[in-house]
């Protein structure tokens, strides 16, 4: 059981409210035509790498029109083993 938040530890009420008074705090500065972001290389990457991902389809059109073809003439045949390992992939936690 965890112990009640407004009781510090030997008993006693703990403070409450901000630790500085108000006047004490500065107010946030807006900021100006002057602020800039410079992303690392890493960064430029991973944002590259989301537009990509961004931009794929989330169907591959023509695999999925090969792959009909080929059931609907009767020429798929995928073998047990490597629809087992496939989901086996797939189910599997990740780092595993």
């Amino acid at each position: 059981m965890e112990p009640p938040k407004d009781i510090s530890p030997i008993g006693r009420p703990a403070p409450v409210g901000p630790s500085r008074p108000a006047a004490a705090r500065r107010p946030q500065e807006a900021p100006s035509a002057s602020d800039e972001v410079a992303l690392s290389t890493a960064g430029q990457e991973i944002v590259a790498a989301r537009r990509r991902i961004d931009e794929a389809p989330d169907v591959r059109e023509g695999l999925v029109a090969r792959l009909r073809k080929e059931i609907e003439q009767g020429q798929y045949h995928p073998s047990a083993a490597e629809i087992a390992r496939r989901l086996a992939r797939v189910l599997r936690p990740h780092g595993r």
